[in-house]
């Protein structure tokens, strides 16, 4: 780690020690974020986070030099973080090859686990589904975390979610999720995408049932653009709000298209 010498401003253990822990209460303290997947990683990074603090305090006090020798990596050559575009070399002659994996093989298993996550994270999800996918221990500890804050939460309204569709009046207590009981009779019903927000049932059905109008988000002439299921797409969009907005204009369309379509009631004989 000593090929990281000259960088831009000293550091030591005890500095990347205050680093971690700051980065670690903002990762694991509320508000957290509505999206399951955002949730999830910030999770992973609270996690993590905890870790380092832990070994490095271990090195710390026996080793300060050493301990130093890790902040010096962790701050970059210019002060702009650790270039870990050059960790997978590292992990390969240190972590792989020791252990007589491949390489190759993680990188390999780690773009397949990505792919994956990001088709699973863009299809809409019964609400009930949470619960199950975040894990009962890690809502336990949320819950027990939180404690008093809940009142925070509801009176500036993080804990209802209403239906994306425009003028639906429709929402429900997220709260729900997070107690023992998974089946929320308020809740029953409501799906979440990813890409645009949350669905009361019948809106969630009409659109999502079958996934017959699951929107996603893809790359596209170095921008990105959100697309329907159907074929429809919102072109490049300028920002976030700018694709969803297209996309929810598409969506009533589909709607009232469906509420004019003729019933398929058979004529009398």
């Amino acid at each position: 780690m000593s090929d990281t010498a000259g960088t831009a401003a000293p550091v030591d253990g005890r500095s990347l020690l205050a680093d971690l822990a700051r980065l670690h209460l903002r990762s694991s303290l509320p508000p957290l974020p509505k999206d399951a997947a955002a949730f999830g990683w910030q999770m992973q990074t609270a996690v993590v986070a905890a870790l380092a603090i832990r070994m490095l305090a271990y090195i710390q006090n026996i080793d300060e030099d050493r301990a130093a020798d890790f902040a010096l990596w962790y701050q970059g050559r210019f002060g702009e973080g650790p270039e870990l575009l050059g960790e997978p070399r590292w992990i390969e002659r240190h972590v792989a090859v020791p252990v007589g994996a491949d390489i190759h093989q993680w990188i390999r298993e780690a773009t397949e686990l990505a792919v994956a996550a990001a088709a699973h994270t863009q299809q809409p999800t019964l609400i009930s589904q949470f619960r199950n996918g975040l894990g009962d221990d890690v809502l336990a500890k949320l819950v027990r975390g939180l404690g008093a804050a809940w009142e925070e939460w509801e009176h500036h309204g993080y804990l209802r979610r209403s239906c994306v569709v425009p003028r639906c009046t429709r929402d429900f207590d997220f709260r729900a999720l997070q107690s023992s009981d998974a089946s929320s009779a308020e809740a029953a019903g409501w799906m979440h995408s990813s890409a645009v927000g949350f669905a009361c049932p019948q809106h969630a059905q009409a659109l999502w049932g079958e996934h017959r109008h699951s929107p996603d988000w893809r790359s596209q002439d170095g921008g990105l653009e959100l697309n329907c299921a159907c074929g429809w797409s919102s072109g490049r969009a300028a920002f976030r709000a700018h694709g969803v907005t297209l996309y929810l204009v598409h969506a009533l369309d589909v709607l009232k298209a469906a509420s004019t379509r003729p019933s398929r009631t058979p004529a009398p004989r």
